[in-house]
């Protein structure tokens, strides 16, 4: 999430995005090597994204939009953001 104007942004809150190729016993060599906690795991960029919003409402109030990037878009994302009220575009 970040924080943004007509001229700046700063990030705000962070998530790791892991392929599902990271997930499976044939990669727990690479993970070990990486320091990849075992509570990471590879989710959806949409539901990393709505995590992220939902925790920020929670410590500060209701946001009134959200910009999501294109790759984050499915109809389970839209659906999910139209259910929060938040008015948004991609």
């Amino acid at each position: 999430m970040h924080a943004t104007s007509d001229t700046a942004s700063c990030p705000l809150s962070w998530r790791l995005f892991l392929p599902a190729s990271w997930d499976g016993p044939e990669a727990q060599a690479r993970r070990r090597a990486c320091r990849i906690p075992a509570t990471a795991f590879n989710r959806p960029k949409w539901q990393l994204a709505l995590d992220i919003l939902d925790e920020f409402s929670s410590a500060n109030g209701p946001l009134s939009g959200a910009r999501m990037p294109a790759t984050a878009r499915t109809p389970t994302s839209t659906t999910s953001l139209d259910d929060r009220r938040l008015a948004w575009v991609y």
